[in-house]
């Protein structure tokens, strides 16, 4: 998972999921929600998990004498799952060069160690280069030229974009980076792109505001990386470049605009889905607490698949621009840490009275599509009987690649045979809904005071024309005093 893409999947990626955790004592063990960012990396408990379970997995695979009970078993896999997400751990063809984030290191907007991109970093995290969820990564294939090389090279967990600081403070795994401006590391990181370019001043593949900006940053670069990347741009070699850095090609002019209009949690990654010629989709990061396989169906991602499997698929997908880790000894230590993984509750006591009349609330107005165990879906429907567009129904069917890098992606989720619609879905699950600060997709609706009273216009952003959106949440909003708002929302926190 990237992620710097994964990017790719929606505030819509809702569902319902089963309890099973498979690593008994689980919680006894793991702590996915701390004071700090060592706390909850626990890299004692996970070192050397992984190849734990997959050479005891490979054992099993050839029918051959296992040397672990299944209680080990399991708990080397859920335990490698945590690793993979936090680490990542995969060789891969594209990466972001160590040397380029140390030259942007240097321009205010950035800082030293990313700092002002907000990406997770505190003092228990102070002995790594890199804030939280940026890990070392090595290039399939080295690319040296003279001394500008790529070989060393970083890439974005899944616990960049889905871990964060909750309300009171501390820091869970699961929950999306509202923080994060995903949009403006990548300006940056393009800038490099940019430099390399033969025809870095043609408005028709760089965005004029871009090349503004990027004009300025050349002025005032005083790294030698940067310098030596510039220097190719007369060479045949750049060509190669880029191909071995980003594509063949910067991003499309969408993907470029996105990234200059994006919020800080909401992001674009180079999203086969996303870019579209008659309208803008910025998405943010869901959570991901508690996924899991039985009957489920997700809305949001390319394809639609009614599984986590096929969810985590698609990430290892658009972060490697490969298929080469979709299998199963790199996707179901995954599926079975998400299983496992709790939404956090406030550390303030419960007010009973309170939550005992937002329950009511719930169970008046919202359990005709939120069920009352995770508020997750209660039973699938058509999209269209809760107004959600054909345009995300019918993904397959309406995008065209743009750029070379989505059509690469968008060629590999083809011939990994994924479904080209969901025609059932549920809808979000509000375990952990406390926890942001931006409810929908683009960052639109902000917090649950601001969703209460939209007379249910939550998605008028990609289909303001449809009638059967108007009625989404206007119970609440007219027929419901404030001190019962105030009581669901207390209800909500403990989901």
């Amino acid at each position: 998972m990237k992620l710097y893409s994964i990017l790719l999947l929606f505030t819509f990626s809702l569902t319902a999921y089963s309890n099973s955790c498979i690593m008994e004592n689980y919680h006894d063990e793991v702590i996915d929600t701390g004071t700090s960012l060592s706390q909850i990396a626990q890299e004692a408990l996970l070192k050397n998990q992984c190849k734990v379970f997959r050479k005891e997995n490979k054992r099993r695979n050839k029918n051959r004498k296992s040397k672990l009970s299944d209680k080990q078993f399991n708990r080397a896999k859920v335990l490698c799952g945590k690793w993979t997400f936090l680490n990542l751990g995969m060789r891969t063809n594209i990466g972001v060069p160590v040397a380029l984030l140390k030259a942007i290191e240097n321009f205010k907007e950035v800082g030293p160690k990313l700092k002002n991109l907000g990406l997770l970093d505190d003092e228990t995290w102070s002995k790594k280069r890199w804030p939280f969820g940026i890990v070392k990564s090595k290039h399939q294939k080295r690319l040296a030229f003279k001394r500008v090389t790529t070989n060393k090279i970083v890439q974005f967990s899944c616990a960049a974009c889905h871990t964060g600081k909750l309300p009171d403070g501390r820091v869970s795994i699961g929950m999306a980076n509202e923080s994060f401006e995903y949009g403006k590391f990548n300006q940056y990181t393009l800038f490099s792109i940019w430099m390399v370019d033969k025809r870095k001043y043609d408005e028709t593949r760089w965005l004029p505001e871009l090349i503004k900006m990027y004009k300025k940053l050349k002025k005032g670069n005083k790294s030698f990386f940067l310098k030596m990347m510039t220097a190719t741009e007369k060479m045949p070699i750049n060509k190669f470049l880029l191909k071995y850095i980003i594509g063949e090609q910067p991003p499309s002019l969408a993907t470029q605009r996105s990234f200059l209009n994006s919020e800080p949690g909401v992001f674009n990654g180079f999203a086969p889905s996303l870019n579209f010629e008659d309208r803008e989709l910025y998405v943010s990061a869901p959570g991901v607490w508690k996924l899991g396989t039985e009957k489920e169906s997700h809305y949001g991602t390319l394809a639609s698949r009614p599984d986590t499997t096929s969810f985590i698929q698609e990430a290892f997908v658009y972060t490697n621009r490969s298929n080469k880790y979709s299998k199963p000894s790199y996707i179901e230590p995954v599926a079975e840490y998400l299983k496992c993984l709790k939404s956090p509750k406030p550390i303030v006591k419960k007010n009973v009275n309170l939550y005992d009349r937002g329950q009511n609330v719930f169970k008046n107005s919202c359990t005709s599509c939120h069920d009352l165990k995770h508020g997750g879906g209660s039973s699938a429907v058509s999209p269209e009987a809760i107004g959600i567009p054909q345009t995300f129904v019918g993904i397959f069917e309406g995008y065209q690649p743009q750029d070379i890098q989505s059509k690469r992606t968008f060629k590999l989720l083809q011939e990994m045979k994924l479904d080209k619609s969901a025609h059932k879905i549920k809808v979000r699950r509000l375990n952990g809904v406390w926890t942001r600060k931006n409810l929908t997709s683009n960052g639109q609706i902000k917090g649950m005071d601001h969703l209460f009273c939209l007379n249910g216009k939550t998605r008028s952003f990609v289909n303001s024309e449809s009638s059967k959106t108007q009625g989404i949440h206007l119970d609440l909003c007219e027929n419901y005093s404030e001190s019962e708002k105030e009581a669901l929302k207390e209800y909500l926190k403990f989901f």
